[in-house]
């Protein structure tokens, strides 16, 4: 009895988080970057509270969550090692009335600033853009925001426009 208890607190502890929303799409965009994040020892908070019916096209959903989520794990991952107990993502996404809200907070880089350029040369800025374009179909506003240690995202759509 006791080796298959410990079987089974070997195969619980394997098993990583499951994200459970009402949208397929969702599910499957935040459970990759929850993967991406724990392998980088990166915390993830999620607050997410949809309906099952939601006036959003999953793709656009996707738009807004993917990158914004990638650009919180590739500021998070430039943190040194020392502040490794600060690299935690911060996200919340609900719906009210008509409006559905999403935020997004998450620590400054190594740069305490976001370049355009990163250490490879890639070319940033695509991200937020193609966000700001996502919330504007849905008469939406796009609020960044920024101090000397944190970064944050506040989107909120207007769901009766679709």
């Amino acid at each position: 009895a006791a080796k298959y208890i410990e079987e089974i607190k070997r195969t619980i502890n394997q098993i990583s988080v499951v994200i459970d929303t009402a949208n397929p799409i969702l599910n499957a965009v935040l459970h990759e970057y929850m993967k991406q994040a724990e392998a980088l020892n990166i915390q993830m908070d999620m607050d997410l509270s949809i309906p099952n019916e939601l006036a959003v096209q999953p793709m656009d959903l996707a738009v807004i969550i993917g990158n914004t989520v990638e650009n919180a794990i590739v500021a998070c991952s430039d943190m040194s090692s020392s502040e490794s107990g600060e690299r935690r993502i911060s996200i919340r996404l609900f719906k009210q009335g008509k409006l559905l809200f999403y935020e997004i907070i998450n620590p400054l880089g190594r740069d305490r600033k976001h370049p355009k350029h990163n250490d490879s040369k890639r070319i940033h800025g695509y991200g937020l853009y193609n966000v700001r374009n996502t919330a504007e179909k849905y008469k939406g506003h796009v609020d960044v925001q920024s101090d000397e240690t944190t970064f944050k995202v506040t989107i909120v759509l207007n769901l009766a426009c679709e």
